[in-house]
């Protein structure tokens, strides 16, 4: 069929570093990510998203072709569903955003607080196929923000890796565990600039664009060198 995508879709793809450094093996077979992975996973599926939508802002409607099933209800009205969805969490946070850890867990997990369920949450397995079920929805917020409002996402990126790490965010990663578990140390933290971020994942849409749409390669103006 024409719009048949043979491979993954776009949201799979961009987890895939993700997916490496979280997934763990059952002993029955099969995957899943602890539960503390799951925000430091979204966080960064929301990140790349943002970057991606920053990056192709003026061309939403082919962007929307990676996101949507063509010529679904959803894709046709892409602009304004992306335009809304933003919005809202941009009101839900309820004041200007510095850095993407407290942006997105104060977005997307509201009712959480690391330094009491974090015992909890490392008790917990989510299977690998729910997760990137999951990872749909957070890929596409972070589209959808990234279209709306780039200039946030850009200070947000400063912020977030731009800058030395809060010592605060250091000493939660210490204490919930996940320096211990999943190696993800703020201290160690290696510092990017936006416009590098952005040029990596032009490169990655553009990889995977090239593989598996390569009908929407010339409309995106994507090549890879």
């Amino acid at each position: 069929m024409k719009n048949q995508i043979i491979g993954p879709i776009l949201s799979d793809y961009l987890a895939q570093e993700a997916l490496r450094q979280y997934s763990k093996k059952k002993l029955l077979g099969g995957y899943y990510i602890p539960g503390l992975a799951i925000i430091p996973f979204s966080q960064r599926s929301f990140e790349k998203g943002c970057i991606v939508g920053c990056a192709k802002s003026n061309q939403i409607d082919i962007l929307s072709l990676l996101v949507f099933q063509p010529g679904s209800e959803s894709q046709q009205n892409v602009r304004t569903i992306w335009r809304e969805e933003a919005h809202k969490r941009l009101c839900d946070y309820g004041n200007d955003p510095e850095s993407f850890y407290d942006f997105w867990s104060c977005t997307q997990y509201p009712n959480m607080d690391l330094s009491r369920d974090a015992k909890v949450l490392s008790k917990k397995k989510m299977p690998l196929h729910e997760v990137l079920h999951l990872n749909q929805f957070w890929v596409s917020s972070g589209i959808a923000f990234g279209t709306t409002y780039p200039e946030i996402v850009r200070k947000m990126w400063t912020v977030s890796y731009d800058t030395p790490p809060d010592p605060a965010l250091v000493d939660l990663a210490q204490q919930t565990g996940w320096v211990q578990n999943f190696g993800c140390d703020p201290a160690d933290l290696k510092l990017i600039s936006f416009e590098e971020a952005t040029q990596q994942a032009l490169i990655e849409l553009a990889t995977y664009v090239h593989k598996y749409r390569p009908e929407l390669s010339d409309p995106f103006g994507l090549n890879i060198t």
